[in-house]
């Protein structure tokens, strides 16, 4: 599946993961973020290498694929309290309601 495609089957997901990143991801990265957890491959970004740190080397292709699968899987179980500031789900939302809209580059 192509990143366009996550973002229009699953907002609700892609605004949770966003919510749960505290803003790091935009909707772009957050559906990469889970067609690679989808596909159990390991996603190099900067959140993801620095939290694969506390299971060891943070470049090692099984710690960041951990953390690739335990963020998405942590943004899902989580979704009821995306409501403060910076993990909000509404303003995430609607920022992916603007990207699937095409009005902002994702």
């Amino acid at each position: 599946m192509k990143p366009e495609d996550i973002l229009k089957k699953y907002p609700r997901i892609v605004s949770h993961l966003i919510a749960e990143s505290l803003g790091y991801f935009t909707p772009k990265s957050a559906t990469i973020a889970i067609i690679k957890a989808k596909e159990n491959e390991p996603y190099f970004c900067e959140l993801y290498t620095d939290c694969a740190r506390r299971y060891g080397e943070m470049y090692d292709r099984d710690n960041v694929r951990r953390v690739t699968r335990e963020i998405l899987s942590q943004a899902i179980k989580s979704r009821h309290h995306h409501t403060f500031m910076m993990a909000s789900y509404k303003d995430a939302r609607l920022i992916v309601d603007e990207a699937t809209k095409g009005n902002i580059q994702h």
